[in-house]
């Protein structure tokens, strides 16, 4: 695998657990051949049950590639081991696994598909460079903390609408209407208004 960038996150207690932790960036291209043995979880919209999510990576990736590595919460991947190549840029990895980041990895693959038939089609067009994508990387052989890391990485709360319309400060105007008439507006999820925190 290619990558961009990657640096050195391994701790005191990842060395004394046998495993190494990094964390990388590389193009979408680079990511797509991973496998996902060690997933909780595959490829749901492979099922054709797609969801606003999936809609939403594969928007960032067509309308925001500049922006996609920032936007897209990036991908987790176990390897038994790992070698660096710091000339070719090269990460070798044995065994490997991503674990988190398969539907990201499910659009990548989708995205890739239809920008080839694209270039196939009409391979004078200009297209843009391929997005960037985050990864870590958590080199261990301990196949029981693997599992463990696959479940946490895979398990989260969804967030509520009005979190989102909240955070992107769409709530501010009436929340300062309703606060001008002695009155509070939730504007996130975790807001507590009776109590006014």
């Amino acid at each position: 695998m290619k990558v961009l960038l990657t640096r050195n996150l391994t701790i005191v207690e990842d060395k004394n657990a046998t495993r190494s932790v990094y964390a990388g960036v590389a193009t979408v291209d680079q990511v797509v051949d991973i496998n996902t043995s060690e997933n909780v979880r595959g490829y749901i919209a492979a099922t054709g049950n797609e969801t606003k999510v999936h809609r939403a990576i594969k928007d960032s990736l067509v309308n925001n590639p500049a922006d996609f590595h920032v936007l897209n919460g990036g991908l987790t991947i176990v390897a038994e081991d790992s070698t660096w190549d710091e000339a070719s840029r090269q990460l070798v990895l044995v065994n490997p696994s991503l674990i988190n980041g398969g539907q990201t990895q499910g659009v990548i693959k989708d995205f890739l598909k239809e920008r080839a038939a694209r270039l196939a089609a009409d391979p004078d067009q200009e297209v843009p460079p391929l997005p960037s994508v985050h990864f870590q990387l958590i080199v261990t052989k301990d196949k029981g903390l693997v599992a463990e890391i696959s479940i946490a990485r895979n398990s989260q709360n969804s967030v509520k609408a009005i979190s989102i319309v909240g955070g992107k400060g769409q709530l501010d105007d009436l929340a300062k209407v309703m606060k001008d008439a002695g009155h509070t507006l939730q504007t996130s999820e975790d807001e507590d208004v009776k109590s006014g925190s």
